[in-house]
């Protein structure tokens, strides 16, 4: 699982979700948005299944690394991640391909539900 959030209080509440999910993956931890050639290395490398990104922080960015992960070759899922309930922003990122969002503050009922809309759409 990859998990890219610059906001480190969001990082650090997504973490500490009491989740089996969440215990039974390696999190591959990124501070801050990657450069798309890093980032297509990091993909190839490491495979990952899943990826939570914070799209609140630097939308613009948020929405780069989205377009790499949603489309071939990598076409992983991705949760968005919000610090505030935005619904222009959650549309766009829903629009551009991720699977859904959680907003916070997190709990494991929400990334639960998050984690299996994700599992029902990537089977």
């Amino acid at each position: 699982m990859l998990l890219i959030c610059p906001n480190r209080a969001t990082s650090v509440e997504l973490r500490g979700v009491p989740s089996q999910e969440m215990a039974a993956w390696e999190i591959l931890d990124s501070e801050r948005y990657p450069e798309p050639q890093s980032f297509a290395e990091l993909l190839v490398s490491a495979k990952p299944q899943l990826c939570f990104l914070d799209v609140c922080s630097a939308p613009d960015q948020a929405e780069r690394v989205l377009a790499q992960l949603a489309r071939p070759p990598a076409n992983i899922p991705v949760i968005a991640l919000l610090s505030r309930n935005e619904p222009e922003l959650i549309l766009r990122f829903l629009r551009r391909g991720a699977a859904t969002f959680l907003l916070r503050p997190f709990t494991a009922k929400q990334l639960k539900a998050a984690i299996d809309k994700v599992a029902v759409l990537f089977p």
